[in-house]
């Protein structure tokens, strides 16, 4: 008879998973933590050993890590490692902006326990960004959650960085409060209004208005169809560039000759940033005159610059009001 380890907690994988398979759109921290629930477990570390065999990997909302382990745990129940990247996890947001070879790396990565960081290999760090990624629901989804499938969860399409929208019923987001003593990250758990920070903690009511609106709405719209082109597609950042130049011409803000009009640029720029810069992860817009002229610079400039992604998808959003216009421009950009 095998008998369990002092600290692992068994997981009988000859009977199904307590939740059942996928919500729509879900997590697999939502998962996760609808399990760590269901099966009445004390501490976090329970849900981690039964998941991940690991008293702390695979407990991160964003990165995951041991996928191989949860796969195996799971009886392939809920699908195999590269299903769950790309279905219930945050990475298909950066991947489009790298190679399919480094997609690769970082698939072979999560498999395991990390001994680094991906925030490095996604350019999470670049522009003065930040590489958190702060739990996000919104109210009503909550409530049709609670009363279709008697649980609220997470949706991966609310968590996208630079999504402060929620797609469905375009209202704004909520964030979720860190639980005191977490500094590092979040407790297995579920949405909660009880949860939500203050809105005064994320100023998302700071300059209400249409121009504000549209452009989370269309920023919410860009960072979702960015996510959808993986696994298949790969943005390319000359014709990206070229694209973006093609626009500035278009509006009046680079010349026939190549030059551009900086000063109206700066303007249009900062006219489009400003509000949107009151939420704490858009904070590193560009916020002055000497921000947007490098900005814009360094949209254009060839051989091109990784820049966040946020970056790129602000570009989309002041230049182009629309992913779908974005996206045509550039499937018709030629050299």
């Amino acid at each position: 008879m095998t008998i369990a380890s002092p600290n692992q907690v068994p997981l009988d994988l000859r009977i199904p998973l307590p939740v059942g398979g996928w919500l729509p759109d879900e997590t697999i921290f939502s998962l996760a933590s609808r399990h760590h629930i269901v099966a009445c477990n004390r501490r976090d570390s329970d849900t981690c050993l039964q998941l991940f065999e690991h008293a702390r990997a695979g407990s991160k909302h964003d990165v995951p890590s041991r996928l191989d382990a949860f796969v195996a745990r799971t009886g392939r129940q809920l699908g195999s490692v590269e299903e769950i990247v790309f279905r219930h996890t945050l990475l298909p947001f950066y991947f489009p902006l790298t190679s399919k070879e480094r997609v690769g790396d970082i698939i072979r990565t999560v498999r395991s326990t990390m001994t680094g960081s991906l925030r490095y290999p996604l350019y999470m760090l670049l522009n003065r960004f930040s590489a958190a990624h702060p739990l996000k629901a919104c109210e009503q989804c909550i409530d049709e959650d609670i009363k279709q499938f008697q649980v609220a969860y997470w949706h991966r399409a609310h968590q996208y960085p630079g999504v402060w929208v929620c797609p469905t019923h375009n209202c704004e987001l909520r964030e979720t409060m860190k639980p005191i003593g977490r500094s590092g990250g979040y407790s297995w758990l579920l949405p909660g209004k009880e949860h939500f920070a203050q809105a005064s903690d994320t100023c998302l009511l700071a300059n209400p208005g249409p121009d504000r609106a549209l452009l989370l709405r269309s920023l919410a719209i860009a960072a979702g169809s960015l996510a959808a082109l993986a696994p298949d597609v790969f943005i390319e950042k000359e014709r990206a560039a070229r694209a973006y130049t093609n626009r500035l011409t278009a509006l009046g803000m680079r010349s026939g000759s190549g030059e551009l009009q900086l000063s109206r640029c700066v303007t249009s720029i900062l006219e489009a940033a400003m509000p949107l810069r009151s939420i704490p992860e858009l904070f590193a817009l560009p916020a002055n005159e000497q921000q947007a002229r490098a900005y814009v610079t360094r949209l254009t400039w060839l051989p091109v610059q990784n820049i966040h992604v946020l970056l790129h998808l602000f570009a989309v959003v002041w230049l182009f009001r629309s992913w779908d216009c974005f996206w045509q421009s550039y499937l018709t950009c030629t050299g």
